[in-house]
């Protein structure tokens, strides 16, 4: 195990071709403010699995940032309550971040301003009780929250998203029109939810491959309003109402 990460540590690496670097799960507990300075082609950094200090962490990011173009930045299974723009501010390039597993429990509402070409955000296995400010991530793509505390959440206006994990948390109602200008949107998962409304316009006119609603307490079946739908998964609710216009729009795309 590394434990330390010294200023020279990559001092023959630096200002040279080095895209790629993985230093998961080495038991780094500390980090130079300046060990990843000059790794200006890294596109690609994981730290993931370390008991590494938090505000070290955060200044030796910033370091690493001037320069670099860096894509990909794995923090996951980190010891990282709060997320703030500083940890992040230095990276516009990212495309996918995970900070899966990291005991998080706020995310600053103006942390995701400082990634606007973020596609991928995997948040999954952490402790947040709400999250704001999505719809300024336009390039979003996959969103990933399952196992967190949310109550509820807004994905509309996010035209490129394809994939939401909302499965595992404390969602109780979805209000109407909760999806719109979300046009891309395939796979909706929220099973394992605490779901006992879901408004009759909740889905309007959404296109939907999969849509998972299992092990809720969901007792009616109503339309939601969607134009196309292949597989709903609904098992494990306590249904005894289907009303009449349920499959609406659904005859012709149920597989």
């Amino acid at each position: 195990p590394l434990h330390h990460i010294l200023a020279s540590d990559f001092d023959a690496l630096r200002h040279g071709p080095l895209q790629v670097l993985r230093l998961s799960d080495c038991n780094i507990v500390s980090i130079n403010d300046t060990a990843l300075q000059g790794l200006t082609n890294l596109t690609s950094l994981s730290l993931a699995h370390n008991p590494i200090n938090y505000m070290l962490l955060g200044t030796a990011l910033q370091a690493l940032g001037n320069g670099t173009n860096l894509a990909f930045l794995d923090l996951s299974r980190n010891l990282l309550p709060y997320i703030f723009p500083e940890l992040l501010r230095s990276f516009p390039s990212l495309q996918i971040l995970d900070l899966s597993n990291s005991s998080i429990v706020h995310i600053t509402t103006d942390v995701l301003e400082c990634l606007p070409t973020l596609h991928t955000l995997e948040l999954q296995d952490n402790k947040l009780p709400k999250l704001r400010n999505l719809s300024i991530l336009q390039n979003l793509r996959r969103l990933n929250l399952r196992n967190n505390l949310l109550t509820g959440i807004d994905i509309s206006q996010l035209p490129n998203l394809e994939f939401v994990d909302l499965s595992h948390n404390q969602i109780e109602v979805i209000p109407a029109k909760w999806i719109t200008q979300t046009d891309g949107l395939r796979i909706l998962n929220l099973s394992h939810n605490k779901l006992h409304h879901i408004s009759p316009h909740a889905f309007h006119k959404v296109t939907l491959n999969h849509l998972d609603l299992s092990h809720n307490r969901l007792n009616t079946l109503h339309s939601f309003g969607m134009l196309k739908l292949s597989m709903l998964v609904l098992s494990h609710n306590q249904m005894h109402t289907i009303t009449d216009d349920a499959f609406l729009h659904l005859e012709q795309t149920l597989e």
